[in-house]
């Protein structure tokens, strides 16, 4: 049956990039399960890891792109915040739904916005 879940896995990978995010998916829902005995209970958020880390090393293969963006990857972690932030907004309030949406990269760790967001983001982590 496991074997059946990571192809399809892998199937949805080649569809939609965003299915990537399945395996960390699993593994909090293994963490949140509770039956935590030994290391046994990563058996199947591992399996999937590897499935995407295969998936990951053929595309890089095939596209030949060691590149995985435009802005540099420093800019890239700082937006990141912003955007989580902007995802949960919207899943409170869905409202100003598009298809795209335009997000400034972050310059600065000190920037207000950057601050502003990471201060949210703890502030839901905490409760």
């Amino acid at each position: 049956m496991l074997a059946l879940a990571l192809s399809a896995f892998f199937v949805s990978l080649l569809g939609k990039e965003m299915s990537i995010t399945l395996p960390l998916l699993v593994l909090l829902r293994e963490w949140e399960g509770g039956r935590r005995e030994g290391l046994r209970w990563l058996r199947v958020p591992a399996a999937y890891g590897a499935v995407a880390i295969v998936y990951l090393l053929l595309r890089t293969a095939v596209l030949d792109v060691l590149d995985w963006g435009g802005a540099p990857l420093w800019q890239r972690v700082l937006t990141a915040p912003g955007i989580l932030v902007r995802y949960l907004r919207l899943l409170a309030l869905p409202s100003d739904l598009r298809v795209f949406h335009l997000v400034p990269l972050q310059e600065s760790v000190a920037s207000g916005a950057v601050l502003l967001h990471l201060l949210a983001l703890a502030a839901v982590a905490v409760g």
